[in-house]
């Protein structure tokens, strides 16, 4: 699985917080920067969505 490097505007996106519990939000940012959709991430198994939300989250640390 590739994920590309988030841009200012995923990071924009991420501070803006739309609303949306940080869950939410770091879901919607993997979905982004993987191309899998949301539900695709919700449907992986556990070991590999939370591999993929981890990688996601070191990005933003």
């Amino acid at each position: 699985m590739k994920i590309r490097h988030p841009k200012g505007r995923d990071v924009r996106f991420m501070m803006s917080g739309g609303g949306q519990n940080d869950s939410d939000l770091l879901f919607r940012l993997t979905s982004n920067l993987t191309c899998l959709s949301e539900e695709e991430l919700e449907n992986l198994d556990a070991k590999d969505c939370t591999m993929l939300l981890k990688e996601v989250s070191n990005f933003l640390a």
